[in-house]
């Protein structure tokens, strides 16, 4: 302590790593079918909020559906761009963030599902 009363403290954050990753159960697909992606969080130390984009072949995928998974409950905001005119090509910007005051989430768990149809028979993903 100083002697004006006041004491300096150094505080060091240790990275805590988060594990993200994509989760499908199909390899291949024909024309017409839907693929589905589930992206996946392990690790999360107090999250509020989360975003990612996701890229993809349009020569091969076209995007239908993006949906909030469970790791952020029933009161967040979720926010996706795949039918913005103006979203980059080959890309679809995913966000989600919790409402009110809240701590936020710990643990693992699937963050969004994104839905696709083939365009070209037998594609690889």
């Amino acid at each position: 302590i100083d002697p004006d009363g006041t004491a300096s403290i150094t505080i060091t954050l240790s990275p805590m790593p988060i594990i993200i990753s994509l989760q499908s159960q199909q390899e291949q697909l024909s024309v017409g079918n839907r693929y589905e992606v589930e992206v996946h969080i392990e690790d999360a130390p107090r999250l509020t909020a989360f975003t990612c984009e996701l890229e993809f072949d349009e020569s091969l995928l076209e995007p239908l559906e993006a949906v909030p998974g469970g790791f952020f409950g029933n009161d967040a905001l979720f926010i996706e761009d795949s039918e913005f005119q103006r979203r980059s090509e080959n890309q679809i910007s995913l966000g989600i963030t919790l409402k009110g005051d809240n701590t936020g989430i710990c643990g693992s768990g699937v963050v969004f599902r994104v839905s696709f149809q083939a365009k070209i028979g037998r594609a690889h993903v």
